[in-house]
C-alpha cells in the first residue's frame, strides 16, 4: 500500500508539470468548442476581494508605467504589421 502512495505522488509533479506547459489560449472571441473544466477555485469573502483587487490594481499599474497601457480592446491590439498587409490586401 504504501508503493501505491509513493507511486501516486510521484505522478503528481509530473502532471503538474504538464498542465504548466499547456498553450496559451489562442481562441479570443467566440465560444469555445470544448467545455472548460474548472480544477481549482477561490472562494473568497468581499472584505478579502477587495483587498485582492486593490493588489491587482496596483500590480497592472506598476507593469503599465514600465511598459505602457495595456490594451483590452481586441481590435486595438492588432499588431500594425497586420493592420498595413490587410490594407495593401484590399487595395488590390
Amino acid at each position: 500500500m504504501a508503493e501505491n502512495s509513493n507511486q501516486e505522488e510521484a505522478a503528481k509533479p509530473e502532471a503538474a508539470a504538464a498542465q504548466t506547459q499547456q498553450p496559451v489560449q489562442v481562441q479570443v472571441l467566440g465560444v469555445p468548442k470544448d467545455p472548460i473544466q474548472v480544477k481549482q477555485r477561490i472562494i473568497v469573502n468581499f472584505y478579502t476581494a477587495k483587498r485582492l483587487l486593490a493588489a491587482l490594481q496596483m500590480s497592472v499599474a506598476r507593469h503599465e508605467s514600465v511598459f505602457g497601457v495595456l490594451e483590452t480592446d481586441i481590435n486595438k491590439r492588432v499588431r500594425p504589421g497586420l493592420t498595413q498587409q490587410a490594407s495593401a490586401e484590399k487595395k488590390s
